[in-house]
């Protein structure tokens, strides 16, 4: 199954084309609200799961920035990503795993070109005007250590994006994105509008490589 994770604040709580889209036969939506605890919006996809080894991919739907994600109440970082601890033995093996759709998670630089009140600029709508490209530091600096810790805590691949994220029904990465294996394996992906779906080929390709 896929579970799309959205916070409230995002602008995609109408993108039903986006399940719409889905390779699998069952899709389900968890709407995290404004003020909603973390470890809430964990205990709701685990309710929303079918057991073990049932997700195959979840997204998550998000404003961010360099190593961060707005998610519920909290800023999700490699600080707190322990909450999603709980959601390990839940994934597919061999599954996607986690794709976070949001702006410059695995930017290891500040992708406003003001940092100071990222989060009201960014829910402006004029994002386009305000966010400069991400930066991949050589072997990953704190963009790459969030993935990096989040994938340690869910044991599954996690994959973000460098720049700005546009919504689209295909689940398109605007510029280059990461994949950080919870092996500690780092993938940047440099082409453009590749889709979270290649996330398995990528660790796949890299895997044989070495």
């Amino acid at each position: 199954m896929i579970i799309n994770l959205i916070d409230s604040r995002s602008g995609t709580l109408r993108s039903d084309a986006w399940e719409a889209s889905a390779p699998v036969q069952h899709v389900a939506r968890i709407v995290a609200g404004k003020e909603e605890p973390l470890n809430n919006v964990v205990r709701r996809v685990i309710q929303q799961s079918e057991g073990n080894r049932s997700i195959w991919l979840l997204r998550i739907m998000a404003h961010g920035n360099s190593g961060f994600l707005q998610l519920g109440g909290d800023f999700l970082t490699q600080f707190n990503c322990h909450e999603f601890a709980a959601l390990a033995g839940l994934f597919t093996p061999g599954g996607i795993g986690v794709a976070l759709h949001s702006c410059g998670p695995a930017s290891d630089t500040s992708i406003c070109r003001d940092p100071e009140g990222v989060i009201e600029r960014l829910t402006t709508g004029k994002k386009e005007c305000i966010t400069v490209p991400g930066r991949l530091a050589a072997g990953g600096g704190r963009g790459v250590a969030f993935l990096l810790e989040l994938a340690r805590m869910t044991r599954v691949p996690v994959r973000g994006g460098l720049n700005l994220q546009v919504p689209d029904p295909r689940f398109s990465y605007e510029g280059p994105s990461v994949v950080v294996a919870c092996d500690g394996r780092i993938v940047a992906v440099p082409d453009w509008g590749r889709l979270a779906l290649d996330t398995t080929r990528i660790i796949a390709s890299r895997r044989q490589a070495a």
